[in-house]
């Protein structure tokens, strides 16, 4: 039978015995005072008991017994809600009403498994009674479950043991103490609360970039039916907010794009359950990420200079468009293997130099922007990691040790070789007087002398020496201490020198030019004659097309020692050797005096001379 039907149709019976009883009360007052009571005892039936609700006794009558919400009373009241009892005494009319029901009826999430209720009593004006509370849940699409609370006094409870994420209808009435009738709906029920749901788990950053960061988690827990229906992702930075939504309830994992560079960004992952009721699960587990994107980095880096200890460098800022930052740059130098880090810690800077380097290093330089907090940096610096060597140190002492017409012997002392420093090898480069440079490498790096051959004879030579780096990124030292040096070879020397005439006082003497071969240059002859025991005398023909030439003045009958040799231009003045078949010893010839006043015609004269005087 449809108990909510027949309790409408006694509800509707009650008021009518109600209405009639008053009546009769009323006309027996006023004629013939209270009631007596009724002293015979009632009739034993044999006939089965039977449920139906009478109208008031007549005042001769002893008054029935009626229950209203809560106990018995002999005062007729307006019940609103009557139930008939089914376990009435045999021959017997009782009557019991409903309790009231609860009022004030509210519930709250209170975790992925559990809600919490909270009521006020029913209403206990006129005695009303009642002697527990009966929730019933019901999950959508399941079955209902019910629990009671025996103590009446209670105005809160919690169910436990839900399904996460799920939508539940929950009802509260009162129950009477022999558990046959209930109360009506409590006031604000039935209530419809849905459990948050599971929280994803593993909730972790994969990889991020200057713009992107990429996140995966695991799905939320979905034993006992859990359920969501959707993952809500809240970034913030800045003061600002941004949430994204997933709705896909199998995705693992997300990219968050757009963002700005060198940013801190804190970043949350829930479940959504569906609608109504919208829940949202706790933090996923491993959250809420603080995760900063890496600043742009730094760009147009390049070496500006080089010494033998110093490298200088610059590049221009990040890039600043979409909020991008960055607190400082990093530079980290390696050689060797050993690697050193400095920190410009002024973010406009675009310029430094690393010094103390070691001599003929290679170094691996790398430049990076770096975020406020320290934790993360920029990509390599565009044109970067630069591969710089320093310069090796210069050799010392350079100096000519020997020279002739076709050589040059070179002499010097090793580079300084203290904090590292380095070379592989030595380079001199030699220049002659409006000619071609050339080049020639010593390999051993523990030389300090050479020689240079096959030269012209009387060229002037510029001669530079350096110590030169290994590859890769070969550089090479300053000029060496003492050069660049200015040498000339010597001429080549005059050839056939010789006497051709000689008298009293003049010596004619004779030559053919020096070699020109392999660009043999000279620029006058130097003829130098030295009377026996007197002073040196010089003369210089200063065309040196020349092949012959006169001494005069000189002292009849003398021995003269004659030197003929090629000389070179100025500056670095070299000479020949002696031209071939000099140095000549020449004496001029003695003059001849006849004696006496003779006549010829009458004497004969013997003359003899030594021809040799």
């Amino acid at each position: 039978m449809n108990t909510a039907l027949l309790h409408a149709e006694l509800r509707l019976l009650l008021f009518a015995i109600y209405a009639v009883t008053a009546g009769n009360m009323t006309t027996a007052a006023a004629t013939t005072g209270p009631p007596t009571a009724q002293t015979e005892p009632p009739t034993t039936s044999t006939e089965p008991p039977t449920t139906s609700i009478e109208p008031p006794t007549t005042p001769t009558e002893p008054p029935t017994t009626f229950y209203g919400p809560g106990g018995p009373t002999t005062t007729l009241v307006p019940i609103a809600t009557t139930q008939l009892s089914t376990t009435a005494t045999p021959g017997t009319t009782t009557r019991i009403s409903i309790p009231n029901g609860p009022q004030s009826f509210t519930g709250e999430t209170q975790g992925t498994t559990t809600i919490g209720l909270s009521w006020s009593p029913p209403d206990t004006a006129n005695n009303a009674t009642f002697a527990k509370y009966r929730i019933t849940s019901t999950p959508s699409g399941g079955a209902s479950q019910t629990t009671e609370s025996s103590d009446p006094t209670a105005t809160s409870t919690s169910l436990t043991g839900l399904s996460p994420g799920v939508l539940y209808s929950i009802s509260l009435v009162a129950v009477s103490a022999d558990d046959s009738v209930v109360s009506a709906e409590a006031a604000g029920g039935p209530l419809i609360v849905r459990t948050n749901p599971n929280a994803p788990e593993d909730f972790a950053v994969t990889t991020f970039t200057t713009t992107t960061i990429d996140l995966s988690w695991t799905l939320p827990d979905s034993a006992n039916s859990a359920t969501f229906a959707k993952y809500r992702m809240t970034y913030s930075a800045n003061g600002f907010n941004q949430t994204e939504e997933i709705s896909g309830t199998t995705a693992t994992s997300t990219s968050l794009t757009g963002l700005s560079p060198g940013v801190l960004y804190s970043i949350s992952l829930v479940a959504v359950s569906e609608e109504p009721s919208l829940t949202v699960s706790a933090e996923a587990a491993g959250g809420p990420l603080t995760v900063r994107t890496n600043p742009n980095a730094p760009e147009d880096f390049a070496v500006t200079t080089i010494t033998t200890t110093t490298i200088g460098l610059n590049w221009t800022e990040p890039d600043s468009a979409n909020n991008a930052t960055f607190a400082k740059y990093r530079m980290t130098y390696v050689a060797n293997g050993d690697s050193l880090t400095t920190e410009i810690t002024n973010s406009s800077t675009t310029s430094t130099r690393l010094t103390g380097l070691s001599p003929g290093v290679l170094y691996t330089i790398s430049l990076v922007a770096v975020s406020a907090d320290d934790s993360v940096v920029s990509a390599e610096a565009a044109g970067g990691p630069l591969t710089v060597r320093t310069n090796p140190n210069a050799p010392e002492d350079f100096a000519v040790t020997t020279f002739t017409t076709t050589t040059i012997g070179l002499s010097w002392t090793v580079p300084d070789s203290t904090n590292g420093a380095t070379f592989a090898k030595y380079r001199i480069i030699y220049i002659p007087s409006g000619g071609a440079s050339q080049t020639t490498e010593i390999s051993d790096p523990t030389a300090t002398s050479t020689s240079l051959t096959g030269l012209s004879p009387g060229v002037l030579y510029s001669i530079r020496l350096v110590a030169v780096s290994a590859e890769p990124s070969l550089t090479v030292s300053a000029e060496a201490a003492g050069g660049p040096l200015t040498v000339r070879t010597n001429p080549n020397a005059p050839e056939d020198f010789t006497v051709t005439t000689f008298t009293t006082t003049t010596i004619d003497l004779s030559w053919t030019v020096p070699d020109s071969t392999n660009g043999a240059a000279f620029a006058k002859y130097r003829i130098t004659y030295i009377p026996s025991g007197g002073a040196s005398q010089i003369e210089e023909i200063s065309d040196p097309t020349a092949t012959s030439t006169s001494l005069t003045g000189l002292s009849p009958g003398v021995l003269y020692s004659i030197s003929l040799l090629a000389v070179s231009e100025e500056p670095s003045l070299t000479v020949s050797a002696e031209a071939a078949g000099g140095p000549l010893t020449v004496r001029t010839s003695k003059f001849v005096r006849l004696c006496s006043t003779v006549d010829v015609s009458q004497v004969n004269l013997h003359v003899s001379y030594d021809s040799r005087v």
